[in-house]
């Protein structure tokens, strides 16, 4: 039974997965609406996947769809911490909507999480992001 739950959750992962990659590789400005109810549907099946809930937010990001965007961000997040990339789009897309405090704030707890994972690519993103705003 063990076994069969792993290979569930590695087939939904894939799925996942190429979703994500199939938005970015066609530089789609708008969202499919496929893609967005997919990403739902694997998101019903694991509620916590933050995997699908960042494909999610970066499909409302990439549609300019920001206050979607952060919110989905937000709930990657709250279900993984470490998901340092998450904090990186979310402060972008408050920085586009014109909120830079909350931008900041963001880009400062993002940094200090990557930070204490020994990301430092993301936190040095993150630390270029900041710059350009302050």
């Amino acid at each position: 039974m063990h076994a069969e739950r792993n290979q569930e959750d590695k087939k939904q992962r894939s799925q996942c997965a190429f979703l994500f990659h199939s938005c970015h590789d066609t530089h789609m400005s708008a969202p499919s609406n496929d893609r967005l109810s997919h990403l739902r549907n694997l998101l019903e099946n694991d509620p916590h996947d933050a995997f699908c809930m960042y494909g999610i937010a970066m499909e409302h990001a990439n549609a300019g769809r920001n206050q979607e965007a952060i919110a989905w961000f937000d709930r990657t997040i709250e279900s993984d911490p470490a998901y340092c990339y998450a904090w990186l789009h979310k402060a972008r897309c408050q920085n586009d909507s014109g909120d830079q405090v909350s931008a900041t704030q963001t880009l400062k707890d993002g940094i200090t999480q990557a930070q204490s994972l020994g990301d430092q690519h993301a936190a040095d993103e993150m630390s270029g992001l900041l710059h350009s705003i302050l």
